[in-house]
């Protein structure tokens, strides 16, 4: 549901990216919400905006890491991330 809204704001709404990323981070931050380990932590990254790998990228990484899996990518970006092998 992150990424869905993170992408529909941007792509149907025309909100900048770091706009997005930093609504989130505030809304997601609130004890209403649950999210699952790993999104809050990649919000609060400084640069993420720009940063490569992105986002969603990230979030994907992070749900790998929790499950104890390496995750396997063609991205050649991802592979600074620990965890990650590049095919």
């Amino acid at each position: 549901m992150v990424a869905e809204t993170y992408f529909a704001c941007q792509h149907h709404y025309g909100i900048p990216k770091a706009e997005v990323l930093a609504g989130l981070s505030i809304l997601l931050s609130k004890p209403t919400f649950v999210v699952q380990s790993g999104v809050l932590d990649a919000l609060a990254m400084k640069g993420l905006a720009t940063a490569k790998p992105g986002f969603i990228d990230r979030l994907i990484h992070s749900e790998y890491a929790a499950s104890g899996l390496d995750l396997v990518t063609f991205e050649k970006a991802s592979t600074h991330l620990p965890g990650v092998v590049r095919l």
